[in-house]
Order: structure tokens, then C-alpha cells, then sequence
């Protein structure tokens, strides 16, 4: 899978979560989950009402989460491998004019 121009692809539903990924939000203040979208149950056998109030460490890990909110978050964040109930996922960040960071993720290559 080519994913060096994902950015520049346009979105095929607009105002909505494309069915294969899901998007987690980070309150700017706490960076815990502030909201999750629907497809958590059906991706990451997690429910998005689970999720919420969670911090990123508690869901996937320090590592993970210094990777995801530990770059320029003006700027869109490389893709990052990572694992949730032994399924694997690539994930980045990127926050908004908020100061929310936005986490997406995928299933990653099995």
C-alpha cells in the first residue's frame, strides 16, 4: 500500500469517518479522548464510549503516544505502527485550528 500522498487524496465523504479508519480527538488541555468515532467497535473490537476520557498512553501505550503527540503539531505526522488488542494499525496525528490533536488510524498490513 502507497500512502506518501494520503493528504492529497480528496475525501470521499465529506463530514464523515471513512469506513475503514477511525478517528480519535484529544482535548487540547488534558490530552484525553474527547471523542471517538462510531467505527472503534468495528475496527479495534473497542467501544468509542470506552475510549472516552482515556489518555493515549492508557489506550496504546507511551511510546505510541510520544510518537503520536510528540512532533510539530502544526504539521502532519508520518505514519506510525502500533497495536491494539493484537491487531495491527498505522496511525498519525495532526491538530486543528483548536489545538485538538486528531489521531487516524487504519488497519495496518497483517
Amino acid at each position: 500500500m502507497d500512502t506518501t500522498n494520503c493528504e492529497a487524496e480528496p475525501i470521499c465523504y465529506p463530514g464523515s469517518v471513512q469506513p475503514h479508519g477511525v478517528v480519535l480527538v484529544l482535548d487540547p488541555g488534558s490530552a484525553l479522548i474527547a471523542a471517538a468515532s462510531e467505527s472503534c467497535t468495528a475496527l479495534m473490537s473497542v467501544s468509542a464510549e470506552k475510549l472516552l476520557g482515556q489518555s493515549l498512553t492508557s489506550v496504546f501505550g507511551p511510546a505510541a503516544s510520544n510518537a503520536l503527540l510528540g512532533g510539530d503539531c502544526g504539521k502532519l505526522q508520518p505514519l506510525l505502527s502500533l497495536t491494539l488488542n493484537g491487531q495491527p494499525f498505522t496511525a498519525r496525528s495532526q491538530s486543528n485550528a483548536c489545538d485538538q490533536y486528531l489521531i487516524d488510524i487504519e488497519p495496518g498490513p497483517s
